[in-house]
């Protein structure tokens, strides 16, 4: 769709199960499983995983996805079906459905959720060990497990803690007490609604559950308020 001439190409990308566009690069998978990446104008193609075995292993049973590109040219691709499969070992990360992911470039960390769990990758953790058999990838964990409808997750606090909607509570989680997570209830939502948190002014935008009205709460306002928050 080009907005400025108003005009629609049809057929643009034809055989493609999904794509992702990071810059000026597309990137495609193909129904025949084969993994490509090209300039938008469609020249230049180079194909990126051409073993068929492998393809077909992992993208096999994927009728159609969303491809997502971080920094470290890490590539995941989110299945329609919640199966999420990526281009770094150990592949296939997840047992449980996920129902949405945010990295974070900065550290290289991906938080993961679905209704009940949060969970995360670090990225950066993928030094190769020459005398291990077997190469196992960054590992996945999950760090909170009792949610009921967790819908939207972000990094906040320099990637060092999360904010998450669990439908109409606003939480704020510590990930590194795995053993007990420790949140602090931040408000309520109305109901049906989404929250928005923006980095760069470390603010908060939600509607209120009572008023109805768009309210807003400064979630990082200083160096210190994350320690007050979570000091015993």
């Amino acid at each position: 769709l080009h907005l400025g001439e108003q005009s629609v190409t049809p057929g643009y990308l034809t055989g493609i199960k999904g794509f992702g566009v990071s810059g000026r690069k597309l990137y495609v998978l193909g129904t025949d499983n084969i993994v490509s990446c090209m300039e938008t104008d469609r020249f230049g193609k180079d194909v990126l995983l051409d073993d068929k075995s492998i393809a077909d292993e992992l993208f096999g049973g994927m009728t159609s996805c969303e491809i997502k590109l971080f920094p470290g040219n890490i590539l995941l691709f989110e299945g329609s079906d919640g199966k999420i499969v990526g281009n770094r070992l150990p592949y296939r990360f997840f047992p449980d459905r996920i129902s949405g992911c945010v990295f974070y470039n900065k550290s290289r960390k991906a938080i993961f959720w679905n209704n009940a769990k949060i969970g995360i990758i670090d990225f950066s953790k993928q030094a190769v060990d020459p005398d291990s058999p077997f190469q196992k990838g960054p590992a996945f964990k999950w760090i909170y497990t009792g949610g009921k409808q967790i819908e939207q997750c972000f990094w906040v606090y320099a990637g060092s803690h999360v904010l998450f909607r669990d439908g109409n509570d606003i939480f704020l989680l510590d990930p590194e007490t795995h053993a007990r997570p420790r949140l602090v209830h931040v408000a309520f939502a109305k109901e049906n609604s989404s929250i928005q948190y923006i980095e760069d002014t470390g603010r908060l935008y939600f509607i209120d559950r009572t008023s109805g009205r768009l309210e807003s709460i400064e979630i990082v306002p200083e160096r210190e308020l994350i320690p007050k928050l979570f000091s015993d």
